[in-house]
């Protein structure tokens, strides 16, 4: 009977301590109600409403994770019961908060002690928070509670959990009051409340302490089973606005806000979000029912002496078959984490990846099996060792500095290394223990291949990179040339002709030859452009290469100054190559003109040497993009002022150029690249400032003879007999093409309309030898008008002359008929040898 009445009188005291814990919450209630209701609109003040205008954007910061007060969902949005408070108060008050994400709710802290931020939410007031911010009256009352693991059968209190293992979040004001008011409760702090509370569910905590609102939610969303609710602690969380300190015109506005939230509204938010009915624990309805119990019991003691021996025999049973279970489940644990060590050692001993721990010595603890085929010694004689023990000096001090920094720090480190001839990708990470990175642990992974498949790839994009560039310039360079052609061929054969009338005393004879003279480089300026852009007339023949070097060293050894020696070294047989002569000559006279310019101040040596390589696979690379095969390879070097590193890689660029001005049109290597590559060939330059530059040519070498070249005709002007149409929609350059005709003895026509041209020839085709005529004119082409000329008379001989035409060469028009192909601007003697050529040969 003492027993039982000890009972009741137990029931009893906290029946009637709960009832007066409810009528105070009610009273609370009711006072926070009648709160509610005592204001009905927000007296701002003109100073607060001037305020507001003066500040249009306040910044507020959540807590990212602080689910289900306040938190980002998956899209990005704001929610929580805090963001709902604060929609409320911001939609009376009129005014908006700019919301601002950060990281964690340290960083919302450390942001707002900086102004970064101006406006915290759901926030409990401490002192320490006091010193930088002010906080209006709190709008959110939740319980704070204790959580523990369903294994503990007692309530408890704060005072009780002296010598537990406390788990707290990092950063929430109810620490700084468990603190001031518990010093004796050691506090393990994390980042984050699914960190704590999952420290209680493994078992790395004893109890955690926070709200209701937040431990509740996340339990029941991450379905952890084996947590209930041990006790409520004083005082509850109750929690509000923070301002920043410097702005108490906002805590005033945001204190009338809160004033105008309604019962019913707090009461729609808070059922919105918390679920107590869903967190494991003691309820107010279950200490009903256990004082219900315990009645029931106190009627029925009496026939408890009756069934003692039963209950008692029924509780060994209970007892033994509950120790059998426990024992049954820890042989399951065991076995699931011998499984669970089988599982990572097999991972351990099949990764292709590097896997290492050390320990806070940075001693190995476990490695990939992999290690001991990179390090040549078996695991055993591995683990344990330092790193000095294991790597050369070099990478082993800097594989410890950045351990130490891991450790010091705990941070990640990513890192590249070399090691035996490979190269290596390492992330290092620490593991924490206790709250701090007491091991680290990483992986390498072998990238050489990878690194070298990147380096060539880099390279091969640079090549099309230049490739295309030179492809594009080339196509602008070759869309100029009619037209430039067009105004060179007035100026040179004007300047001849007034050249001719000018007595040889008069001055103005010597200025018409410098006007010749330069128009002549332009002459030679657009052949490189036409070159350059691979669109100029190509035929190639078999060349015979030390025939056509020793033919620009006569010209060479005539104009470049003696303080340059020329060494010619050329092997015996080096055979032909498919060429056009004129390119290789252009080739020789550019790289050998820009040696002599390279060594025209302290003079040097020019070598010129020529031989045949037979380059196999393994001689090629990257930067030798070739076919395996024979080749003859032409070297030109010189011992001049060389080529700075960072321009070496832009010389074959067009119009790029290291000369003064005047000297040089950026053309020149761009012309020689271009020209190379076209004939199946590669060239390459290396150059050390102030010792000299070197190229060097390979072009494909073949087995056909060499053909005779014909001799160059240096016999005076042909005098001219008969008629000859010109037609040209240029008209200065039809009238100059006929002054020239006249000039040779020719009668002639000039017209510049293809159509009126046509007109005229059907009516007097008869009367004419020959027409000449340019290829680019509206209406009607020049291969278009040699049709139609050919048939009205089939045997008349047509000369074409044109600046430039992408659609016609002289393949082509000797194909369609017509007797000869020249490129403008054409000098007297060519045209007049022209002419007479085509006249004699029909």
């Amino acid at each position: 009977m003492r027993s039982g009445g000890h009972n009741w009188l137990k029931f009893a005291t906290m029946t009637l301590m709960l009832c007066i814990a409810f009528v105070n919450i009610l009273i609370l209630d009711i006072s926070l109600i009648l709160a509610e209701t005592g204001v009905t609109q927000a007296q701002l003040t003109k100073e607060e409403i001037a305020w507001i205008k003066a500040h249009p954007t306040i910044r507020l910061a959540p807590d990212p994770n602080f689910e289900p007060i306040e938190f980002f969902d998956k899209t990005g949005n704001y929610q929580g019961i805090g963001a709902d408070y604060m929609r409320l108060v911001t939609k009376k008050l009129g005014i908006q908060f700019e919301v601002v994400k950060c990281k964690s709710w340290d960083d919302v802290l450390a942001r707002m002690e900086r102004r970064e931020v101006d406006v915290l939410n759901a926030v409990v007031k401490t002192p320490q928070r006091e010193k930088y911010l002010l906080f209006p009256p709190p709008y959110l009352k939740i319980p704070s509670v204790i959580i523990v693991r369903k294994t503990v059968t007692k309530e408890l209190t704060l005072d009780m959990l002296k010598g537990m293992r406390v788990v707290m979040v990092s950063g929430y004001g109810y620490v700084d009051l468990i603190r001031n008011n518990h010093p004796d409760i050691e506090i393990d702090l994390v980042s984050d409340l699914k960190a704590a509370l999952r420290k209680v569910s493994f078992g790395m905590a004893d109890a955690f302490v926070g709200d209701l609102a937040t431990a509740s939610f996340y339990i029941e969303s991450e379905g952890i089973t084996n947590l209930k609710l041990a006790g409520e602690t004083d005082p509850p969380n109750i929690s509000g606005f923070a301002v920043r300190s410097d702005w108490p015109e906002l805590s005033s506005i945001l204190e009338k806000g809160v004033s105008l939230l309604t019962a019913e509204e707090r009461k729609n938010i808070q059922n919105k979000w918390i679920r107590l009915d869903t967190t494991p624990g003691i309820t107010k309805q279950e200490l009903k029912k256990m004082a219900l119990y315990t009645v029931s019991v106190m009627l029925l003691i009496v026939g408890a002496f009756l069934i003692w021996n039963r209950m008692l025999n029924r509780l060994v049973r209970q007892r033994t078959e509950a120790l059998q279970k426990e024992v049954e489940e820890r042989k399951q644990a065991e076995d699931a984490l011998y499984e669970n060590q089988i599982i990572f050692q097999l991972f351990l001993e099949n990764s292709p990846v590097y896997i290492f721990f050390k320990d806070h010595e940075i001693r190995s603890l476990m490695l990939s099996r992999n290690y001991e085929q990179l390090l040549g010694m078996p695991l055993e004689k591995i683990i344990g060792r330092s790193m000095d023990d294991l790597f050369p000096s070099d990478l082993a001090k800097k594989m410890i500095e950045d351990d130490k920094k891991i450790l010091q720090e705990g941070v990640t480190v990513n890192v590249i290394e070399e090691f035996g001839g490979r190269i290596y990708e390492t992330t290092k990470f620490p593991i924490f223990i206790n709250n701090k990175p007491n091991m680290l642990a990483g992986f390498t992974l072998d990238i050489t291949d990878r690194t070298k498949a990147e380096e060539e790839k880099n390279k091969l994009q640079a090549q099309l990179l230049h490739t295309q560039k030179m492809e594009a310039i080339g196509t602008l360079s070759g869309g100029i040339a009619h037209d430039f052609n067009n105004i060179l061929a007035a100026i040179i054969g004007y300047a001849e002709m007034a050249k001719n009338d000018i007595p040889d005393w008069s001055p103005a004879k010597h200025q018409i030859g410098e006007v010749l003279k330069a128009g002549i480089r332009a002459k030679e300026l657009v052949k490189q452009i036409l070159s350059f852009s691979r669109q100029g007339e190509q035929k190639q023949i078999p060349v015979q290469i030390d025939l056509v070097i020793k033919e620009v060293l006569n010209f060479l050894r005539a104009s470049i100054p003696t303080t340059i020696d020329i060494k010619l070294n050329i092997a015996p047989s080096c055979g032909n190559t498919l060429a056009d002569p004129t390119q290789i000559h252009q080739i020789l006279m550019n790289l050998c003109t820009n040696a002599a310019q390279a060594m025209e101040e302290n003079g040097g040596i020019l070598g010129i040497d020529l031989s045949v390589v037979d380059l196999t696979s393994d001689d090629l690379d990257a930067d030798l993009n070739l076919q395996p095969g024979p080749y003859i390879l032409l070297v030109v070097s010189d011992t001049g002022t060389g080529i700075k590193k960072e321009i070496l890689g832009r010389i074959f660029d067009p119009y790029f150029t290291t000369k003064e001005f005047g000297k040089g049109s950026g053309m020149g290597l761009s012309v020689v690249h271009g020209i190379v590559h076209s004939h199946g060939g590669m060239i390459t330059v290396e150059s050390i400032p102030g010792k000299g530059t070197t190229f060097k040519l390979y072009l494909p070498k073949i087995k056909e003879a060499v053909k005779e070249v014909e001799a160059v005709d240096t016999s005076p002007l042909p005098p001219g007999k008969g008629k000859i149409l010109i037609v040209d929609d240029d008209a200065s350059l039809a009238t100059l093409t006929k002054k020239r005709l006249e000039m040779f003895g020719y009668k002639a026509t000039a017209m510049t309309s293809s159509k009126e041209a046509l007109e005229h020839f059907r009516t007097e085709s008869k009367n004419y030898v020959l027409v000449i005529t340019d290829q680019t004119m509206p209406y009607m082409t020049g291969e278009q008008l040699a049709g139609e000329l050919f048939h009205i008379r089939p045997d008349i001989p047509i000369i074409m002359c044109t600046g430039y035409s992408s659609r016609i060469d002289a393949d082509k028009a000797d194909s369609i008929g017509i007797k000869a192909f020249l490129m403008k601007p054409v000098d007297n003697k060519e045209l007049s040898r022209t002419i007479r050529k085509v006249l004699d040969s029909n």
